[in-house]
């Protein structure tokens, strides 16, 4: 976002309606207007409320601008980008373009020379509509978490007063937001059950000793957030070492990828430690892993970010051996598996947002981004949540 340039005030970028968070799939169309005041006040907006003020000292009054356009760009794109080692000297990049598109609202064409005597702006307001259509397949917005390695999708609207007085001439950005709808009734086993088994032998001393082994069992591999995994494991320490520590996790795994090159790096969603094991024991465990709001996983239509979210049950024997595990990967999506949902309930979700530092989901509204508090958002089934909240109590009682 730039500042204000004189001969302009203020400017809004406005889609959709107030109350809505800006969020689309691909294949809808967003709607509005641009509005332009000269002597030190523009205005964008398309049906929906969010202002970008440029608080400059007034400028001189204008009475028109010659040869002037104004042009909307709609951008998309992703990109990458890492060094070897903290301070290292080889840096990765490689990004990919989406939409890049110029909406002629009113004026000449970018590409076209200036004119001599070109479209005049006259003094006061001007009002310009315009409308948009997504193209299909656009991966969702995203942007990484981690310290060393940067991945983003990003997509930005951009208004352009175009003139050749470089005095008058200005840009405005505008974010907006894009979540792909991934509908789990059409990923392939992820509303049935899964059971896997892991067993290692161990050795003690160069003798065999028996074997650790570990069981994970889920009920199914799809969700969406605000849904709870109910996980059953199963853990038997035939061996002669001693468990020193069991554990489950549910991971985001993020791959990067530029020019050839793929890194990648984990972050915990959850994580929850058991105690020790002793030998010839068993353990059961039965968690719930409630899911925050998440991006959907693969980040479908991005050749340049991978997201998978994995399931794991894991012991650690005592001494420098290997830990045992078990992963599951499962799939997270933006639409519900329909037998999750009760025949005759409508359910519909909010938009919320996830801290991977402080484990915080919080809910996000169009009068943040006004604020200028844009944070990335996503899908989150309250009313799943309540549900299973609801049921539980009353299987208690």
């Amino acid at each position: 976002m730039q500042g204000g340039a004189p001969g302009l005030k203020r400017r809004k970028i406005i889609i959709g309606q107030k109350e809505e968070v800006r969020q689309w799939a691909f294949g809808c169309y967003f709607s509005g207007c641009i509005s332009d005041e000269l002597q030190r006040r523009q205005k964008f907006s398309s049906g929906e409320s969010c202002a970008i003020n440029n608080a400059a000292a007034p400028p001189p009054a204008i009475v028109a601008i010659s040869d002037s356009s104004v042009h909307l760009w709609v951008l998309g794109q992703s990109d990458v980008s890492w060094s070897d080692k903290p301070g290292g000297r080889r840096n990765h990049f490689e990004y990919e373009i989406y939409m890049k598109d110029c909406l002629i609202l009113w004026g000449r064409d970018p590409r076209d020379k200036p004119a001599v005597n070109g479209n005049v702006l006259q003094a006061g307001a001007h009002e310009y509509q315009f409308q948009y259509v997504l193209p299909k397949s656009l991966p969702s917005s995203f942007e990484s978490q981690d310290v060393q390695f940067k991945g983003r999708v990003h997509y930005i609207l951009r208004a352009k007063l175009d003139t050749p007085d470089e005095s008058v001439r200005s840009n405005s950005d505008r974010i907006f937001l894009v979540l792909s709808v991934m509908d789990l009734n059409k990923e392939h086993s992820a509303g049935e059950s899964v059971q896997l088994r892991r067993e290692k032998q161990m050795c003690c001393c160069c003798c065999k000793s028996g074997p650790i082994s570990c069981v994970l069992r889920l009920d199914r591999t799809g969700y969406v957030p605000g849904e709870d995994i109910n996980l059953d494991a199963e853990l038997s320490n035939m061996s002669r070492k001693e468990v020193a520590a069991s554990y489950v996790t549910m991971q985001q795994i993020v791959h990067y990828h530029a020019h050839g090159i793929s890194r990648m790096t984990s972050s915990d969603i959850f994580r929850i430690s058991g105690g020790k094991i002793k030998c010839g024991d068993n353990a059961f465990y039965h968690d719930i892993i409630h899911i925050p709001p998440l991006p959907p996983s693969r980040l479908d239509g991005c050749r340049l970010i991978d997201i998978d979210y994995v399931i794991t049950i894991g012991v650690q024997p005592t001494g420098n051996g290997a830990a045992v595990e078990v992963n599951v990967p499962i799939v997270i999506g933006t639409v519900p598996l329909n037998f999750v949902v009760p025949q005759g309930l409508s359910v519909s979700p909010s938009f919320s947002r996830y801290s991977h530092s402080s484990g915080e989901i919080e809910d996000y509204g169009a009068q943040d981004f006004e604020r200028g508090k844009f944070q990335h958002v996503y899908t989150y089934y309250k009313s799943l949540y309540k549900r299973a909240e609801t049921m539980s109590i009353t299987e208690v009682t």
